[in-house]
């Protein structure tokens, strides 16, 4: 049985060795667009490539090369994150949806206005466990996330030994030889302002509005299409419009709609404006627009619009936007 990873994970890992100023595997790494998930060999000769030039603990560092990748779709579906625990909870989503065998288990998370604690584990699902680089690089782009959200001094540690910020390379070294590098702990100060009332902007998706729809479907799509991968019940949804849950009902059926129906719109249209203005894998375009898994996405997609989404794109994306594979 072939092995996976997230393509996005090995692009972030690619730009934090340009960023340390490493050198990158003679085979490149895979561009935007195409699938969402490459062989499980392209990730370990990226991380065995950036531990042969600068050991272990050069690998969490690796993780920052996710404040150099602005573009990526999935990156707004974790910078839009209420907190610690409900990006640990993307994180996990994000490895089921590219049947990724290695998991993230949260084993603790406590946070506040002040800061917060996690403990993690990161095992294989079957055996056998993550090699020891790929623990380490996990734990950085985790780190790296933390700190696109906001937080502060977020500080990593693999067993007794420091990893970030700053790095105890002995102490890292022994805990490698030792086999432990799979169980870590975060900890950081802040916290995001979405755990908040207010919500993170987000990019202008340039949303198509159905003519017909009333202003109340129109606001209530505005409000949902920032982060379809964890969207609010209807009666959140209706607290920050400062309705009641039964009148945002009454005044969405008065135009026959629901709030379901217009959050399957709304995913709908944010899907068919990253197929026509991003190279981003069909993959995960269903991923950052909330759908279970890509088989639904298609099948959805195909059921509204009349074409599958890769059909669609190449019916309508502009040229810039297509993976040559598309």
């Amino acid at each position: 049985m072939n092995d996976f990873a997230s393509a996005v994970m090995v692009r972030v890992l690619a730009e934090g060795m340009r960023g340390l100023g490493l050198d990158l595997p003679s085979g490149g790494v895979p561009a935007s667009g195409g699938d969402a998930r490459v062989a499980l060999a392209v990730k370990r000769t990226l991380v065995a490539t950036a531990m042969a030039q600068g050991g272990a603990s050069v690998l969490p560092r690796l993780g920052r090369g996710l404040h150099r990748l602005d573009d990526e779709p999935v990156r707004e579906a974790f910078d839009s994150a209420r907190g610690a625990a409900d990006l640990f909870a993307r994180w996990s989503r994000l490895e089921r949806y590219v049947h990724s065998r290695h998991r993230v288990v949260v084993e603790r998370c406590d946070e506040s206005p002040a800061g917060g604690h996690a403990v993690l584990h990161h095992i294989a699902h079957p055996a056998p466990p993550p090699l020891a680089g790929e623990d380490l690089v996990v734990l950085g782009v985790l780190a790296a996330l933390l700190e696109s959200l906001g937080m502060h001094d977020v500080c990593a540690r693999v067993g007794d030994a420091e990893v970030l910020p700053h790095a105890d390379a002995a102490a890292l070294d022994a805990v490698v030889r030792a086999g432990r590098s799979g169980r870590w702990t975060l900890d950081w100060r802040g916290a995001p302002a979405a755990t908040a009332d207010t919500h993170r902007p987000s990019r202008d998706h340039g949303l198509p509005q159905a003519p017909t729809w009333p202003d109340v479907a129109r606001d209530v799509a505005r409000l949902l299409s920032p982060d379809l991968t964890r969207p609010p019940t209807v009666g959140a949804l209706a607290a920050r419009m400062a309705w009641s849950t039964r009148s945002l009902q009454r005044a969405l059926a008065t135009a026959g709609l629901s709030y379901s129906a217009v959050l399957a719109q709304t995913r709908c249209r944010t899907a068919a404006w990253w197929l026509v203005h991003s190279r981003a894998a069909i993959a995960e375009v269903g991923f950052v627009c909330g759908y279970a898994d890509q088989p639904r996405f298609t099948r959805e997609f195909h059921r509204r619009v009349g074409l599958p989404p890769a059909a669609f794109r190449h019916a309508f994306g502009a040229a810039g936007a297509r993976p040559a594979a598309a």
